[in-house]
């Protein structure tokens, strides 16, 4: 039986000597789509398509120059009587108060970037209708939704943007189910 991957979980919310990092970081702007206007829409039409980008924290990296703030210690085995390393993160803390700006300006960026060769409203529903790593999109047919599903994966593939769950497979199951 293979052994899981072991990963880093960092809790920006624990304080050290009285200082959370969170406290230490700073706070974007809210620049993700209004939630409940994402739900509203979603309703809208007849094809629903849920997404979620696997992996979005990991995914969006720090730049280099500011990879020495996000240091941290690491003891071999969790040997505290051993000396620590020392590592700097290359991608956004899961929990850090910036990281859900950042996941969502790459997302938008992304799109942006690679938007030519793609239908617009492809575009404009990653940026409307997508919250932190969420994307909740809904399309009036079922071509259409083939054709976003095809669209949207190729564009943030592009990105290096790959794993986005539930995508393809909720749509045609339900053009299968209901037009077939």
């Amino acid at each position: 039986m293979k052994k899981p991957d072991l990963r880093v979980v960092l809790d920006c919310a624990a304080q050290f000597a009285g200082v959370p990092p969170n406290d230490m970081i700073y706070q974007e702007p809210d620049t993700t789509a209004e939630l409940r206007c994402i739900l509203i829409s979603f309703r809208k039409e007849a094809v629903a398509i849920p997404a979620d980008v696997e992996e979005m924290f990991i995914r969006v990296k720090v730049p280099e120059s500011d990879r020495g703030a996000s240091r941290f210690l690491w003891w071999q085995e969790g040997d505290m009587s051993r000396e620590p390393s020392e590592f700097q993160m290359t991608s956004h803390p899961f929990d850090a108060t910036s990281s859900p700006f950042c996941a969502n300006f790459a997302l938008n960026k992304t799109a942006q970037i690679f938007s030519d060769g793609y239908d617009g409203y492809v575009v404009d529903d990653v940026k409307n209708n997508s919250y932190v790593d969420d994307c909740l999109i809904s399309i009036p047919t079922c071509d259409q939704a083939k054709s976003f599903v095809k669209q949207i994966s190729e564009l943030l593939c592009r990105g290096s943007i790959q794993k986005m769950t539930d995508l393809g497979s909720n749509v045609l199951l339900y053009c299968m189910a209901n037009f077939i």
